[in-house]
């Protein structure tokens, strides 16, 4: 599911509007295709669509997120509940259900903006109801039987899921400019897929056995969500370390500041997924002013100017003083470090001294994540210490090759 669209000419937002309106005519298409389809289960035990929809919100409360690039792939469970609605729900109270519980999550639990929040509840409508035309065709022409069934489910989810992952890609593609290859648009997700599809399988099964004993589906689900976020935690590490090896190399690829410093804030940015990074060099003389070198809002770059510093505004007399990093989660819950990045419409940001040999050389700061579904942590306040600490040497080479 799309987590971050980022918007920058009115143009890209109407082309990302226009597809979600497109992406909903499709649906209405579909659903006066299979409106007067009947589910598998229609005669079976009675699933009433609040839960249905409940289910598809907590789908949406409890995901997994990797990383990809600048853009956020998000993995979930959502499988599970759709496996159940195809079985026992008509296509509208489906696609209803579905609308309803993962609009709420979205819109409360994500705060997602209208163009990212209406794209989303698009894609899935229009996915989940191709999933029911793939079962409706299966049905039909394959003979009746579980094995039957297990194909038409597995054959719905993973077409949805494939679906669902080229139109992201295209959105993005809208939005940024940049498409992302096909095996990391589909990749891991279809594995989870494949696995939640199964795990739903079995949920239906049992609940037409026995509906009480559907709870018991929740442990293996519970799990299943532990080791995915396990797995997505782990890579992020894995991650960090090799951004930080990278960036540890293009602070030694050139000791002049005027070709090493942008080339480390473009990297930076992208590290942290941020769309600000900038540093404040300290002056090295009394009569001498701080420059600042800034990458961003966007393509915007700022290069060596002169910069005031007031001790009264920001952070940065916080930082000179106790040689600390700061982080700024969003929502920043200082009221006047809110008015003042506010005002710079930043909502986060990591600030960190730039130091060697206990001489302080400069700022570091990295600025409002564009991730909808999280805000800079703890652990990127270790990493962008460490990385501060590697720039720092850096800078330090630079001013002595300056003095030579």
């Amino acid at each position: 599911m799309l987590r971050r669209l980022r918007i920058r000419p009115r143009s890209d937002a109407a082309s990302v509007w226009i597809l979600s309106t497109a992406l909903f005519a499709v649906s209405v298409a579909l659903w006066f295709g299979v409106r007067g389809v009947e589910p598998p289960f229609a005669g079976g035990p009675s699933l009433p669509l609040w839960v249905l929809a409940l289910s598809f919100g907590v789908a949406e409360v409890f995901v997994m997120h990797i990383r990809i690039a600048r853009h956020a792939q998000t993995f979930s469970l959502a499988e599970i509940p759709l496996v159940f609605g195809l079985a026992f729900a008509t296509p509208g109270g489906l696609v209803l259900a579905q609308t309803v519980g993962v609009a709420i999550a979205l819109a409360v639990h994500r705060r997602q903006k209208p163009l990212r929040l209406t794209f989303n509840v698009a894609q899935r409508a229009c996915t989940t109801l191709l999933a029911v035309v793939f079962v409706a065709i299966s049905h039909s022409a394959l003979p009746a039987g579980w094995p039957s069934l297990w194909v038409s489910l597995f054959g719905a989810t993973l077409l949805a899921d494939v679906v669902g992952g080229m139109l992201i890609n295209v959105a993005i593609g809208l939005s940024d400019d940049k498409m992302k290859v096909f095996d990391q648009v589909i990749g891991l997700g279809t594995s989870l897929t494949v696995a939640n599809t199964a795990l739903g399988i079995v949920g239906v099964m049992v609940f037409l056995q026995q509906p009480a004993a559907i709870l018991l589906v929740v442990a293996p689900a519970a799990t299943t969500y532990l080791a995915g976020k396990a797995f997505t935690d782990l890579q992020r590490k894995h991650d960090d370390l090799l951004q930080l090896q990278r960036a540890t190399g293009l602070a030694q690829t050139s000791l002049e500041r005027e070709d090493m410093v942008p080339v480390l804030l473009h990297h930076m940015r992208e590290m942290f997924n941020a769309d600000i990074a900038e540093m404040v060099l300290w002056p090295q003389g009394r009569d001498q002013t701080p420059v600042r070198c800034q990458v961003g809002p966007g393509d915007e770059e700022i290069a060596f100017e002169p910069v005031p510093l007031d001790p009264t505004e920001g952070v940065w007399a916080r930082v000179v003083s106790e040689r600390e990093s700061v982080l700024l989660s969003r929502p920043i819950r200082n009221e006047a470090l809110r008015r003042f990045f506010g005002d710079r419409r930043i909502r986060d940001a990591i600030v960190a001294p730039v130091s060697s040999d206990d001489q302080l050389l400069g700022i570091l700061t990295v600025a409002d994540r564009l991730d909808d579904f999280s805000t800079f942590d703890q652990d990127d306040l270790e990493l962008f210490q460490t990385l501060a600490n590697h720039v720092g040497v850096a800078v330090r080479n630079s001013l002595l090759l300056e003095r030579l």
